[in-house]
């Protein structure tokens, strides 16, 4: 948790990782030299700390690569090193002998093993700027869904959470909003891993971190429902419908992140396809394929998540309705707080 800007010999990894990523010269030793070279030059002509950088970056041919996006991936690349597997070569650093480099784990700041029913937030975490704090979660057997959450309360953070399952980087979710929240299903994971980056100011942020069991977990159907059923059409060729669901947690721990496909829908005790989802202001909308039936009528409605499940009765109606749709959307100026607008093209893109 140093500013890399000003750590003196404790930035040495990222010098390495910048020579090694962006230098053209591939021969030992002089591996990536040309890009100290660049930086340098870059000096001389008045570019001085992370713009000397992005000068140097735009002289090698990497313009769009900006000093932040350079360090997020640093960041990430500190602790992915170690892995055998990874999707890309931007999450580690090459050794002289053509080895993974032996480089130890960066301090973490939580190391933890929490079973199910255990919660815990690490509050006012201090972040340098250009530094970073990890967070590590080993789940039990027992751990059916983590949760990590990071909530802002000062400077600009950058967020990262990591998966990784027998020595591979399985999934990777990164975030620059002040807040950001990820749910898992644990997969048996061997390690689930926050990051908090200070994105060009140092930053002040709460971590919370857990697991849950599915009983833990309540499924809540918000539409349709018997008093406001959907029209799915013919029995032989239904039409796709929407469902809208709260999932909430008797930690109360805020349950976002979730996949659609974590999902399963019935009608009738049929299942239905879910085609596609999103996440929309505290609910899962989930774009749902009816399945056939053998006659036309009423039927109930069943969504689950593991074993969280609800049942709306009389809340798929097979008939044939004939009526025209309208989307309307605001885009006027409040809509860009709270990411309203991001929700409103969400929920359009499921109509």
């Amino acid at each position: 948790n140093w500013d890399v800007t000003t750590a003196s010999y404790n930035a040495s990894l990222f010098w390495k990782y910048f020579t090694e990523r962006f230098g053209t010269a591939t021969d030992e030793p002089e591996r990536g030299v040309d890009a100290i070279r660049y930086f340098w030059e870059a000096g001389e002509d008045g570019f001085i700390s992370t713009n000397a950088v992005e000068e140097a970056l735009d002289d090698l041919g990497h313009a769009s690569v900006t000093f932040s996006s350079l360090f997020q991936d640093w960041i990430v690349a500190n602790y992915t090193k170690k892995l055998t597997t990874v999707p890309s070569t931007k999450y580690g650093y090459i050794d002289d002998d053509g080895a993974s480099p032996d480089y130890s784990d960066p301090l973490l700041t939580v190391n933890t093993s929490p079973g199910p029913g255990s919660y815990t937030t690490s509050t006012n975490q201090t972040v340098e700027r250009w530094g970073a704090k990890y967070f590590r979660i080993n789940p039990t057997t027992s751990c059916q869904v983590v949760n990590m959450q990071f909530e802002r309360d000062s400077g600009t953070p950058v967020y990262h959470i990591l998966v990784v399952d027998n020595d591979e980087l399985v999934d990777h979710w990164t975030s620059t909003s002040n807040d950001f929240s990820k749910t898992l299903v644990n997969d048996e994971y061997d390690e689930i891993v926050g990051i908090v980056g200070g994105n060009g100011s140092a930053t002040q942020v709460d971590v919370s971190y857990g697991c849950l069991a599915d009983s833990d977990l309540t499924v809540n159907i918000v539409s349709p429902l018997q008093t406001a059923p959907a029209f799915v059409g013919s029995i032989l060729d239904p039409d796709k419908f929407l469902v809208r669901l709260e999932v909430t947690s008797t930690l109360n721990i805020q349950i976002e992140g979730l996949k659609a496909q974590d999902f399963t829908v019935q009608v009738g005790g049929a299942t239905a396809d879910i085609v596609t989802g999103a996440y929309i202001q505290s609910q899962y909308w989930l774009l749902v394929q009816a399945p056939t039936q053998g006659a036309a009528g009423i039927y109930d409605l069943t969504a689950a998540y593991g074993a969280a499940t609800d049942t709306e009765t009389n809340a798929v109606n097979y008939v044939t309705v004939l009526h025209d749709d309208m989307l309307v959307i605001d885009r006027s100026g409040s809509m860009n707080t709270n990411d309203k607008i991001g929700a409103a093209q969400n929920a359009a893109s499921l109509y």
